[in-house]
């Protein structure tokens, strides 16, 4: 019970804190998402997905990339839903809620952690979910942005925004999805290529995340 109530203590004070603070910086870019990503060390875009407006104006996107990367024989599909301010956090949501409505069977799910070698000794975190359709399996590695912290869930990432504002840092925020056909792959091969595509896209990812351009 004491648990619950520091909790909520806890909680109520950064709320508080948030009201009487100024809203944090807000980084217009002017350079969009899919310019700014389009080449990564290593990794070559192959092709971007444009979504609908209906999607873009139901997932309150302010920017967003839908792509394929390719290193050599690796390939990794690349979502990121951008938002430039905290006020839409929480507009992405869990794969879950929306894949089984797609016709995906979710078969497995996990968390973990990844050290990006971003140079800040901070790690990322992230979710896994293998799916299904069709006898066609797929890995996916996601996770929610909150400035510079990644959180594995949107729980965290609201928190990790809410500390981001009373310090007065970037609002900036994001979902971001991996993907790997595991045709012909396995579950450890899948997990090696978002290793290897991770190093080279969170620092590439950051620098836009903290510029204003």
């Amino acid at each position: 019970m004491l648990k619950y109530i520091v909790v909520i203590f806890l909680c109520c004070t950064v709320a508080l804190l948030v009201w009487l603070k100024p809203s944090g910086t807000i980084q217009v870019k002017k350079q969009s998402l899919a310019s700014a990503l389009s080449r990564i060390k290593g990794w070559q875009l192959t092709g971007t997905i444009p979504l609908s407006e209906k999607i873009t104006s139901s997932l309150a996107l302010d920017d967003y990339l839908f792509g394929t990367y390719r290193n050599g024989p690796m390939e990794v599909g690349l979502y990121i839903g951008y938002y430039l301010t905290t006020d839409k956090v929480g507009a992405a949501h869990d794969p879950l809620v929306c894949l089984p409505g797609q016709g995906w069977l979710i078969k497995q799910r996990g968390r973990g952690k990844l050290n990006p070698e971003d140079g800040s000794g901070r790690t990322l975190s992230y979710s896994t979910m293998m799916v299904e359709r069709n006898g066609e399996q797929e890995l996916f590695l996601y996770w929610f942005q909150a400035y510079d912290k990644a959180a594995s869930r949107t729980f965290t990432q609201k928190l990790a925004s809410l500390t981001n504002k009373v310090h007065g840092f970037g609002q900036d925020n994001a979902f971001v999805r991996l993907s790997c056909s595991m045709t012909g792959r396995t579950e450890q091969q899948c997990m090696q290529i978002f290793s290897e595509f991770t190093r080279d896209f969170y620092p590439a990812f950051l620098r836009y995340i903290k510029s204003g351009i």
